[in-house]
């Protein structure tokens, strides 16, 4: 089985999903729950656009306050729904990838193992490498530098 990267670029307004080497991500969603007021039904990411017209009946729970994670329940409902979609439909299995993904800077050290533990105890990926966005940019330019993606 090949051994992929995915990269999940996970903002507090919306989360970005795609292989690495991709030009760009193959799903874009908000990274955010939301409950239909006096129902139990909980809509996911692009679900909490697309399912209901009226977002005034919605009650949104985002998994990041500030810029930090802060609510780690949300977002691996979130990234449950990020990683179905990946590829066309065909859900990716995080055992046989590597993951690259976003945190934000100067992230506390509980919070640092609370994203670790989402990663490697809750979706089990074979490794990861967790970075600040801004981090990441100068190796992209290295990279278009140097005539690779």
């Amino acid at each position: 089985m090949k051994h992929e990267t995915i990269v999940i670029d996970n903002g507090a307004g919306t989360a970005k999903v795609g292989y690495a080497g991709q030009e760009n991500p193959s799903c874009i969603i908000p990274n955010c729950t939301a409950k239909v007021k006096n129902q139990n039904q909980v809509l996911v990411g692009a679900e909490t656009q697309d399912q209901i017209a009226n977002s005034s009946q919605l009650v949104y729970t985002r998994p990041f306050d500030r810029g930090y994670l802060v609510n780690g329940a949300t977002e691996v409902q979130v990234w449950q729904h990020l990683l179905g979609r990946l590829g066309g439909g065909a859900a990716a299995d995080p055992s046989t990838c590597a993951l690259l993904a976003t945190v934000p800077p100067f992230m506390p050290p509980l919070l640092q193992e609370d994203i670790a533990q989402l990663v490697f105890e809750e979706f089990r990926f074979k490794s990861a490498c967790l970075r600040p966005a801004a981090s990441l940019v100068n190796w992209g330019l290295k990279q278009a530098e140097a005539g690779g993606n």
